[in-house]
């Protein structure tokens, strides 16, 4: 069973500032691929830890997410291994992400100077 969760910080936006301070009223969906369908397992949040030096989608952009109770492992929720510390890839590296949003960031955000 799992009881932590990682995920990308502007996930959470608009209400993550407010929520550093009741975390609670976040929750977590996993198990589906259809958020239509009503399915899967929804579970809260007791604890966000923003990485200090987030800085919207430009930098820094994680969160880890303490679970007020562990997700249970089905066929449709498993974990993934993340690299060992100072793990280095080549450009030729295949590399798998998990998750919904968008796979392009052209003309979707502009960095404000």
């Amino acid at each position: 069973m799992l009881s932590y969760f990682v995920c990308v910080l502007h996930a959470t936006i608009p209400l993550h500032f407010s929520m550093i301070n009741n975390p609670q009223v976040l929750n977590i969906v996993v198990g589906i691929h259809d958020l239509n369908t009503g399915a899967g397992q929804v579970v809260y949040v007791s604890e966000l830890n923003m990485h200090p030096e987030y800085s919207f989608i430009f930098n820094a952009d994680i969160a880890l997410l303490k679970l007020q109770q562990p997700l249970k492992f089905t066929n449709t929720v498993q974990p993934i291994c993340l690299p060992w510390d100072h793990r280095t890839f080549s450009a030729a590296s295949t590399c798998f992400v998990a998750g919904f949003g968008i796979s392009d960031m052209k003309g979707k955000y502009q960095k404000q100077t």
